[in-house]
């Protein structure tokens, strides 16, 4: 067996899931514009990013709404980010 059948084998056997902050994050832009973002969590911060410019600029214009939808998970830093 290689190093890489081994990693291949550990990857398959790992139960990966995102973490819930994240998941509620692309439900509510889900529920909420129709659409789907990226989201990543850093030490002190989460960064969600979209291609679209109007997209970032209506989920800045509800961060107040956002932040209630993830306030019991955790009190990070929400940036946003347009990523073409």
């Amino acid at each position: 067996m290689t190093k890489m059948d081994s990693l291949s084998s550990i990857l398959k056997q790992s139960d990966w899931q995102e973490p819930e902050v994240i998941a509620k994050i692309k439900a509510y832009v889900d529920k909420t514009f129709q659409a789907e973002v990226s989201v990543s969590v850093k030490p002190s911060s989460i960064i969600i990013s979209a291609p679209s410019a109007s997209l970032i600029n209506a989920l800045r214009l509800r961060l107040p709404e956002l932040q209630d939808v993830i306030k019991s998970e955790t009190n990070k830093n929400l940036v946003f980010r347009i990523n073409p």
